[in-house]
């Protein structure tokens, strides 16, 4: 959300024109579609999908019960939601777009290593996030 502010501050780890996203994360060979930044509209014309399998597959570009122990490679977004909107998934807001948020980010605190305690729906990472809770491993 807040990645372009890397092209502000050296700071923030955040985008650098490098990061895209595989048509298909099960082809190394795919092509690959990058992000685009500045044209990201508030709301969208989809909502991903929320439940376990999608949020497995989006982070681990499969479904992650074959494999327990891949690491998280964050391919399988454009892949998941193709059938909808692929050109809406990969985009970035600006500082025009959030003006106040990005103010804030640059004169206070941006946190752009986020860890969710459970690579799950929105609603238990706010659970985890709003009860102090974490995750040792």
């Amino acid at each position: 959300m807040l990645g372009h502010l890397a092209s502000i501050d050296s700071r923030i780890d955040g985008l650098n024109g490098s990061q895209s996203n595989p048509v298909d994360p099960s082809d190394p060979n795919s092509p690959r579609v990058p992000v685009q930044d500045n044209t990201a509209i508030d709301g969208g014309p989809f909502d991903p999908l929320h439940d376990f399998d999608s949020i497995n597959f989006q982070l681990y570009g499969f479904h992650r019960a074959m494999n327990q122990s891949a690491p998280v490679t964050m391919s399988g977004f454009l892949a998941d939601a193709n059938q909808k909107d692929p050109s809406f998934v990969l985009t970035a807001h600006n500082m025009s777009s959030l003006p106040v948020l990005s103010t804030l980010a640059l004169e206070y605190a941006v946190f752009d290593h986020w860890h969710c305690s459970c690579p799950c729906p929105t609603n238990p990472n706010r659970e985890f996030l709003m009860s102090g809770t974490v995750s040792l491993r």
